[in-house]
């Protein structure tokens, strides 16, 4: 913890005079501040679809709201990286594997062991 001493010796060190206000989150794209929806918070990141795999849930080119977790619920529409590949898919477990769903049926759901080194879950899409 900080002590009193030391926050009192620093009172007023610097100033902060521009700031993330509450309802605007950064944009990957362009690493521009865009505003979120109103009834949704917690957004860390805004991206956007990159391909057609979860039509005609999400368009290709869709904004994705997403929201750091380290851990997903079954049925839950994430952002992973996988084999250094971002993706957006619906997460899906069993015994012993993670499944990434597709919603388009012309590209196929990829099964990994639980614990990929090459697996990492980004975020929870919250909104697109």
């Amino acid at each position: 913890s900080i002590s009193q001493d030391f926050v009192e010796d620093n009172k007023g060190a610097y100033d902060v005079t521009n700031y993330v206000p509450y309802n605007k989150t950064l944009y990957t794209e362009n690493f521009k501040l865009i505003d979120c929806p109103q009834n949704i918070g917690n957004i860390s990141l805004i991206t956007k679809m990159k391909d057609t795999s979860m039509q005609p849930l999400i368009k290709n080119g869709a904004l994705l709201f997403v929201q750091y977790v380290s851990s997903l619920g079954e049925n839950d529409i994430c952002l992973v990286l996988y084999n250094d590949e971002v993706l957006v898919r619906e997460f899906s477990t069993s015994k012993n594997n993670i499944k990434l769903v597709p919603k388009n049926p012309s590209f196929e759901t990829i099964t990994i062991s639980k614990n990929d080194e090459n697996f990492t879950i980004v975020g929870k899409i919250l909104y697109y």
